[in-house]
């Protein structure tokens, strides 16, 4: 809890990646090879955090944060390569 009239900020950032999942006891491979490389599930994700201290027992808070995801094929779908998303919070 911030004090009184202190602002508190935060920033967080993750990022993961995958080449294979698995569903109903049964591995599947998700990476595919353009250009040399090898390409898997790719996911990164961030958010930063404004708090502000009204009073002894109450603060505001703004949070804002996004997501992207790209790669990867799909074991129904293998046509699939390459794709992305971006989400925004």
């Amino acid at each position: 809890m911030p004090k009184e009239g202190q602002f508190v900020a935060g920033l967080v950032y993750q990022e993961s990646e995958s080449y294979h999942i698995w569903a109903k006891r049964t591995e599947y491979s998700v990476k595919w090879k353009a250009g040399g490389e090898n390409y898997g599930i790719d996911i990164n994700q961030g958010y930063v955090t404004l708090q502000y201290g009204l009073t002894e027992k109450f603060a505001l808070d703004l949070n804002a944060g996004g997501t992207t995801s790209g790669g990867g094929t799909s074991p129904t779908r293998p046509e699939n390569k390459g794709a992305s998303d971006l989400r925004l919070v």
